[in-house]
């Protein structure tokens, strides 16, 4: 889980991804077998195949933090 620190910067020469963000990580867990899933935290996995990004309620992302740091050790 990370924090946004700086504003996105667009790289129009590259075709994929030309958008990129600074970044701060919070909290991460070092192997992704360990991870929790993500519909502990209240998220539908379909949600993910279909986007390459979803936008969570300020309850999932809180449920998220705490699954993930408690995963973390």
């Amino acid at each position: 889980m990370v924090e946004v620190v700086g504003d996105p910067e667009h790289d129009p020469k590259r075709e994929r991804w030309s958008w990129t963000f600074a970044i701060r990580p919070l909290v991460a867990v070092g192997d992704l077998h360990d991870a929790p899933p993500v519909e502990a935290a209240g998220v539908f996995p379909q949600s993910l195949w279909r986007h390459s990004h979803i936008r969570l309620t300020s309850e999932q992302f809180d449920a998220a933090r705490a699954l993930i740091e408690s995963a973390a050790g």
